[in-house]
């Protein structure tokens, strides 16, 4: 994002600050999916997610709308079970993450 000539110290501090905060945004990786996120921002986050959605069925995900839907909502418009998606978007991807009742037996 450019910074036009004549723009004001205060209005430069501004686009600053956004262009700060989208570095940042943008440097945030999803650790885990789940079903509220949306096909965008798996997408952004995980490129090859695209092969494993595009083998379930999911071929939408390369309209600009469907990247607005969350994964819950492509699922179940393609009747797919949005768990077993997110579950196996997880494993494939190799974002595991220890269950609660795992963590509580190595500490006992």
């Amino acid at each position: 994002m450019k910074i036009k000539a004549g723009t004001t110290k205060l209005n430069k501090k501004k686009v600053s600050k956004r262009i700060e905060k989208k570095k940042k945004r943008s440097e945030i990786r999803i650790k885990k999916i789940n079903k509220k996120i949306t096909f965008a921002e798996l997408v952004g986050n995980y490129p090859e997610s695209k092969e494993i959605l595009m083998k379930k069925g999911l071929h939408c995900i390369s309209c600009h709308m469907a990247m607005h839907e969350t994964i819950e909502q492509g699922a179940l418009m393609h009747g797919l079970d949005p768990d077993k998606l997110v579950k196996e978007l997880n494993k494939r991807l190799g974002l595991k993450i220890k269950s609660k009742s795992k963590i509580n037996q190595n500490i006992e």
